[in-house]
């Protein structure tokens, strides 16, 4: 999923493809996302670990 993002922001900055608010915005609700998964995920490892 962050690879289109990824992809997009690329585009703009090499080939000067348009970006819109919207698609920004997008873009950071999925890093969000995808840093609470990875975050949470780490803590269950380690939490589990513990045990």
């Amino acid at each position: 999923m962050l690879s289109r993002g990824l992809a997009r922001l690329w585009a703009w900055l090499m080939f000067d493809e348009p970006l819109s608010w919207t698609m920004f915005m997008g873009m950071l609700v999925s890093l969000l996302g995808i840093i609470i998964i990875a975050r949470a995920q780490a803590t269950l490892a380690s939490s589990a670990q513990a045990v």
